[in-house]
């Protein structure tokens, strides 16, 4: 199997999300895992910032003859570039969730972010965010968001057709108690909910437009 180079891989990841992030529609989602306290999302600000719009894969013969000798690649050869950025509004909201096992801290406290195009505002929410004079509230009222959880396929052993022998171990190999049994494993296709939520956020004033509609 072909090693991936950590580094490289989360600087392609990063990109990748940033563009998909840039071209988004007018209804935003965040995914967050299941399990999360929905009750607890709450809106933290909004900023102007930039981010990728575009990008462009760069050919290097440099880059070539290093995935040769490195197959995990290089950090510093990734796979594209970003070729135009734009300014838009990043919308923030915090929530609480499950500790991370690998988190020695045991933090549970976690956010999350959409973005919007200054064009999918009105005048009047352009306005209140560049005069920062509206207050926190005001500007929390502009975005409303609504939780939604997918329904999915997942492969699962079908205990109904599957053989498990019965065993113990024995320093520390598994020894079957009928040493005649074989085992014999099938799966199935059940439909499961999703691991992630997905969070919507909108602007309001739009919500009530289609909902008027």
């Amino acid at each position: 199997m072909k090693k991936v180079n950590s580094k490289r891989f989360a600087a392609a990841a990063t990109l990748a999300a940033t563009l998909s992030i840039a071209s988004a529609q007018t209804n935003q989602v965040a995914y967050i895992p299941a399990g999360s306290n929905l009750s607890t999302i709450k809106f933290e600000g909004v900023k102007m910032v930039t981010l990728a719009s575009s990008a462009e894969t760069v050919p290097d013969g440099r880059c070539e003859i290093a995935e040769r000798s490195e197959p995990g690649g290089s950090m510093f050869c990734a796979p594209a570039t970003a070729k135009t950025f734009e300014r838009v509004y990043k919308v923030t909201y915090s929530y609480q969730g499950h500790a991370l096992a690998s988190d020695e801290y045991n933090n549970t406290h976690y956010t999350f972010s959409v973005y919007f195009r200054p064009e999918e505002l009105s005048d009047a929410e352009r306005r209140v965010l560049s005069i920062r004079k509206g207050g926190r509230a005001d500007v929390a009222a502009m975005f409303e968001w609504t939780t939604s959880r997918d329904v999915q396929p997942s492969t699962v052993i079908d205990n109904s057709k599957s053989i498990m022998c019965q065993g113990t171990y024995v320093d520390g190999a598994w020894a079957r108690s009928n040493v005649k049994c074989q085992d014999h494993v099938e799966f199935k296709t059940v439909a499961a909910p999703s691991d992630y939520v997905a969070v919507a956020v909108n602007l309001a004033h739009r919500t009530g437009v289609a909902a008027a509609e």
